[in-house]
């Protein structure tokens, strides 16, 4: 999909071991997309709700990591890929991320160098992982 791909193609260092591909993103996506299908199934009220997920790459320890988050809200996907140290990357994603979904895309371009960004419709981001 072109656009994650620009995303990516802003986020990646070049020369950077610490790189994320489409196919790291789009594995990454149908998984978390399935978990949540299991989870609505547990708890039916969570339907609707925004939520997200994000996933690094820090292959190289001396580098900046890489991280690609997907923001999922009102039948639209936000996709933000940039760079940060692994360990502030680590320390939002398990324990200092804001208790409001809909706070996380502030958050993320307050701490993080956010390179790319893409809007697109869950609709056309489910087509692309059932059909690519």
């Amino acid at each position: 999909m072109h656009e994650i791909t620009s995303v990516l193609d802003a986020a990646n260092e070049p020369g950077s071991a610490n790189r994320l591909t489409l196919d790291d993103v789009k594995r990454w996506l149908a998984e978390y997309l399935d978990s949540c299908q299991e989870e609505i199934a547990s708890f039916p009220e969570q339907e609707g709700q925004p939520h997200w997920d994000l996933l690094a790459a820090d292959y190289d320890p001396e580098r900046d990591a890489v991280f690609v988050l997907a923001y999922f809200g009102d039948g639209s996907v936000t996709i933000l890929g940039g760079r940060g140290s692994m360990p502030a990357i680590r320390d939002f994603a398990e324990c200092s991320f804001p208790s409001e979904p809909n706070d996380v895309l502030e958050e993320v371009f307050s701490r993080f160098t956010v390179r790319g960004r893409a809007l697109l419709t869950l609709v056309d981001l489910t087509h692309w992982l059932a059909n690519a």
